[in-house]
């Protein structure tokens, strides 16, 4: 043999020696992989066969403490598997009633808000109904018995002052003094009963002729007190002073 022949021979039991730790471990997990599959394919054989052996008096003797060891097993899985289907139906349970109050609570709050918005329309269209019958409403001076409003201290036709006109009588609904011949408290609006003896108006009188009215040259102002007037007042219904 030649000195390259024996030295290729050294380099291929090196290799050789070299991949032995390699082919081990491969082999070792091989046999690892078949043992677990055989505990495997044991289990399933066990299981299927248990119900023979717990049955079977002959067979289960010999495995006594083994078959009832597995039994006890099977039953706290049970009570396990029956707790947990319990926590799950409690949870499902609650989960579904806070939805429901939570839907009803919002419900409520809608129905709510509606309930508000109606009483807030309904006591504008009473306000409304009541500002509308208020501004309907007409006094008469007690002195010339030329219409007043409610806000007048004075007769603008006269000068009376309404304040010191006012007599004892109240509104029935609202307590507030009524000026004489009041149809209407000027505070409330509610009508007021008509007084004994109190004439009626003719309802076929003839309205009153206006004169054409006067080109816009500002408002007019009371010369005692400065309050602006309606052209055509006679008195201030601030300070009852005669206008010119």
């Amino acid at each position: 043999m030649g000195f390259f022949d024996s030295l290729q021979d050294g380099l291929n039991a090196n290799a050789d020696n070299a991949s032995e730790p390699v082919k081990t471990q491969q082999l070792e997990s091989q046999l690892e992989s078949l043992e677990k599959s055989r505990v495997e394919l044991c289990a399933q054989l066990g299981a299927s066969v248990f119900d023979e052996v717990r049955l079977d008096p002959a067979v289960r003797g010999p495995r006594e403490a083994l078959v009832k060891e597995i039994e006890e097993l099977d039953e706290r899985r049970s009570q396990l598997s029956a707790e947990i289907a319990h926590i799950v139906a409690e949870a499902e349970a609650a989960r579904a009633q806070a939805e429901a109050e939570a839907e009803a609570a919002r419900a409520q709050a809608e129905a709510a808000r509606a309930q508000a918005e109606a009483e807030a329309e309904a006591a504008r269209i009473e306000e409304e109904s009541r500002a509308a019958l208020l501004s309907a409403q007409v006094a008469t001076c007690p002195s010339c018995g030329g219409e007043v409003g409610a806000d007048d201290y004075f007769c603008t036709a006269c000068g009376t002052s309404l304040a010191a006109a006012q007599d004892d009588r109240t509104c029935a609904s609202c307590g507030d003094l009524l000026l004489p011949n009041a149809r209407f408290c000027m505070s409330c609006g509610t009508p007021v009963p008509a007084e004994p003896n109190e004439p009626e108006e003719d309802a076929c009188a003839l309205p009153e002729e206006t004169s054409p009215e006067q080109p816009d040259e500002g408002p007019a102002r009371c010369s005692a007190c400065g309050e602006e007037v309606l052209p055509d007042y006679a008195f201030c219904t601030s300070c009852g002073a005669k206008l010119d």
